[in-house]
């Protein structure tokens, strides 16, 4: 039997591809990240020129975020941004509760020395962000989002289960709206970094009861907060 050589991808269609991908991560994280905001209209007028990007390219993003739930497609309409409500911030907030408590009890079971040493720094970088005037993080640039994700799947990182960590993290990316809502428009302040700080030292005590209570309780606060906010929000134009 002779085998036949793939034949390589043309430079076109390896600049589409290359393209695509950028303006799929691109409208992801704008989505994520609050700056297109719930329930807005995508109107490819404006994305063609804030992206750079052709129709079909955008389209093509748009299609591969609707099937992911971050944008809404409304036939031949065009494309929405997701909107928030109240009843899918609880939906996605009992999952993470269930899903993270178990996760963070398998890794106090499972995790060694590096392990601790990883939820450290990650804690420790996390600390760095808080804001010199009123001793509180700053959850909203890019950096602080990452460091955040990264101390809670720090928590998780000696996990025993991928499955349950590639769930935990869908779940988180769609939550990260939510939490977005939390900082941006709270009308009480919150001491999210003593929150962490607690979690942390329950995780290094071993103390996995205590822990999944403290990060079950964190998870709670961030919904309690958001959910009057996304009842009564109202999205703006694009």
């Amino acid at each position: 039997m002779t085998m036949v050589a793939e034949s390589p991808p043309l430079e076109g269609d390896h600049k589409e591809k290359t393209l695509a991908e950028r303006i799929y991560k691109q409208l992801s994280r704008d989505i994520l990240g609050g700056k297109l905001e719930p329930g807005v209209k995508l109107r490819f007028e404006f994305l063609r020129t804030h992206y750079d990007a052709g129709t079909s390219t955008l389209r093509e993003s748009l299609s591969r975020l609707a099937a992911e739930g971050l944008v809404v497609a409304e036939g031949q309409r065009g494309f929405r941004v997701a909107p928030v409500s109240p009843k899918d911030l609880w939906d996605i907030t009992r999952l993470r509760q269930q899903l993270e408590t178990e996760a963070v009890r398998r890794a106090i079971a499972a995790g060694d020395d590096h392990w601790e040493a990883e939820v450290v720094a990650a804690y420790h970088r996390l600390s760095k962000l808080k804001d010199k005037k009123t001793g509180r993080l700053t959850l909203l640039a890019d950096e602080s989002v990452q460091r955040h994700r990264a101390f809670h799947f720090a928590l998780f990182s000696a996990c025993d289960s991928l499955w349950l960590i590639r769930f935990l993290s869908t779940l988180y990316d769609h939550s990260e709206r939510y939490r977005r809502f939390s900082t941006l428009y709270a009308t009480k302040p919150r001491n999210s970094d003593e929150e962490h700080r607690k979690i942390m030292q329950a995780v290094l005590d071993r103390d996995a009861k205590l822990a999944s209570s403290l990060l079950h309780d964190h998870l709670e606060r961030t919904a309690v907060v958001v959910s009057s906010i996304a009842d009564s929000w109202q999205p703006p134009e694009a």
